[in-house]
């Protein structure tokens, strides 16, 4: 079975690399470049960028409704335990590049 973008744990896995990216307050080009590569391995090419800017902005949404603690306990819930490492290991590579700010480290 091909997992969909409208797999809980591939959405949350899209909220952790945005959250990542923007943790510091401000996305950077190095950033963004890393996060659409990363976003294209989760989704594939064939899922039409609309849909992919909607889950991005329901990320968005629920982080700025929850506060980013309440939004990571979400993650740790919708995130299957075997995919955490490999969510973490993708959405670091998004933070790291362009050097990690002191907020992005915490």
């Amino acid at each position: 079975m091909v997992p969909t973008i409208q797999d809980p744990a591939r959405q949350a896995e899209i909220g952790l690399c945005v959250l990542l990216a923007a943790a510091d307050g401000d996305v950077s080009e190095s950033e963004i470049g890393a996060l659409s590569s990363r976003l294209g391995s989760l989704v594939g090419d064939e899922v039409p960028a609309i849909a992919l800017g909607a889950i991005v902005d329901a990320e968005i949404e629920q982080m700025g409704n929850l506060g980013p603690d309440r939004y990571v306990r979400t993650l740790v819930d919708r995130l299957p335990e075997a995919r955490r490492r490999a969510a973490l290991r993708g959405a670091l590579v998004i933070a790291c590049a362009d050097g990690l700010a002191p907020e992005e480290e915490r």
